[in-house]
């Protein structure tokens, strides 16, 4: 969280020579993706597919922000597993209440499961 983010901001600052701000982008992104994959385990034994859909989507952009400044973010294989049997459970829940609002009309509202089921797979 914060700390990532303090990081990052002072590499953007000063990208050479700031040998500090990328160990400690390095010790806090360990931090932080620990605890992501926790709360994906959490989740996962409780089948709260939202919540590991969220946590995912965060462990990913942490790798990607972590990368741009050679800072490797591991994901184990196991946290993917848990990530594709959630994300495909959350998928076909959210369409499911999407068609069951399109039959009822309620369109604005089927709108928001579609659009979820987007953010996770927008091909």
């Amino acid at each position: 969280g914060q700390a990532v983010d303090f990081f990052i901001q002072s590499l953007q600052r000063k990208p050479q020579n700031n040998e500090r701000a990328t160990m400690g982008l390095m010790h806090s992104s360990l931090l932080l993706a620990d605890e992501l994959t926790k709360r994906i385990d959490d989740a996962y034994a409780t089948y709260h597919d939202d919540a590991i859909v969220q946590s995912y989507a965060q462990l990913k952009n942490l790798q990607s922000s972590a990368d741009k400044y050679g800072v490797s973010v591991d994901i184990p294989g196991r946290t993917l597993i848990q990530y594709e049997e959630a994300r495909k459970r959350y998928q076909f829940s959210n369409y499911t209440e999407a068609q069951k609002l399109l039959d009822q009309e309620r369109f604005n509202e089927a709108v928001v499961h579609l659009e979820r089921i987007l953010q996770v797979d927008p091909g």
